[in-house]
């Protein structure tokens, strides 16, 4: 049995990254499907996960969400929905959620002994002089 990648993509398969996993997985004797998110409809009835789609809904054995800032949140409930159905995904939810806030990946760069810049995070701008204060004298990097 062949395997199927799905690879969660606002692009379609001629999109040049999309296009090279395709190709890299043929190599590997696998199929990849390019998953477009907002044609997929993740949903609850009587008590049990469905997946919706408009077409057929693709059959997949593991998959890879390339999310780009195109993509916002609107995937989230769909990479849940696959990781709560068994099917592995590469990166998946938890990692998505942690990357996609820059204090919380700093916090797992940490845990994982990756030096980083001194940092502080603050909820509100209110906060920064005395934030700065903090931080060693020199130029400071302010990221929203």
């Amino acid at each position: 049995m062949t395997p199927n990648i799905g690879i969660i993509s606002v692009r379609g398969e001629d999109y040049h990254p999309s296009r090279r996993l395709i190709e890299a997985a043929a190599r590997r004797r696998a199929r990849a499907t390019v998953i477009h998110p907002y044609h997929l409809l993740p949903g609850v009835r009587a008590g049990r996960s469905l997946l919706g789609a408009q077409g057929a809904s693709p059959r997949v054995d593991v998959v890879l969400p390339r999310q780009g800032a195109e993509i916002k949140t609107a995937c989230l409930p769909l990479i849940a929905h696959f990781e709560r159905s068994g099917i592995p995904v590469v990166n998946g939810l938890q990692a998505i959620l942690t990357v996609r806030h820059k204090y919380l990946a700093l916090q797992a760069l940490v845990a994982a002994a990756v030096p980083v810049p001194d940092s502080i995070y603050i909820g509100e701008a209110a906060y920064l002089d005395a934030a700065l204060e903090r931080l060693p004298p020199g130029p400071a990097v302010v990221k929203p």
